[in-house]
């Protein structure tokens, strides 16, 4: 049982949940583009993926259209994570052929893909690029500004693995 913050009496903790997330709804539509979370440290290892996707489903299970991007050039690991590592997903080197719509991986779609054990994800997917075209050249900072640009006002929140 959880104080409610709006009138000082004890409310079970789904509705406490239920009324932070009609809350948090209710702001990000009143500034029409998504919030942004962006997850980063000076080295590798500190569990920035880990957070970025506890987060992205974390709101999207509360009902916010969450984009995950996965800004790790070279080094992703949110391929791993999920287990969709065999899979030919779109990623963000495809944005400046395809544009950022059609670059951004489903839930549905990596839902189907993934083993069922792993449960549901609630949040779309913009993959970094392959290991073979992370590099600057290949993947320029600008496709993930695209994307950005592009694909704020479709969602509620973006959040961004570095």
């Amino acid at each position: 049982t959880h104080l409610n913050p709006w009138q000082g009496a004890p409310i079970s903790a789904t509705d406490f949940r239920d009324q932070r997330s009609q809350f948090a709804r209710e702001r990000i539509e009143a500034t029409r583009d998504a919030q942004m979370i962006s997850s980063w440290a000076g080295k590798g290892g500190a569990g920035k993926s880990s957070l970025s996707l506890i987060t992205a489903e974390t709101a999207g299970e509360a009902g916010l259209r969450v984009l995950l991007i996965d800004a790790n050039r070279g080094q992703s690991s949110i391929r791993r994570n999920l287990k969709v590592t065999r899979e030919q997903f779109p990623s963000v080197n495809d944005v400046p052929r395809q544009g950022a719509r059609a670059s951004v991986v489903s839930a549905d779609l990596i839902n189907q893909r993934r083993p069922a054990a792993r449960g549901t994800l609630h949040f779309d997917l913009l993959l970094a690029p392959p290991d073979d075209l992370a590099g600057p050249v290949h993947t320029p900072a600008a496709s993930y500004m695209q994307a950005l640009s592009d694909l704020r006002s479709e969602y509620d929140l973006i959040v961004i693995d570095t």
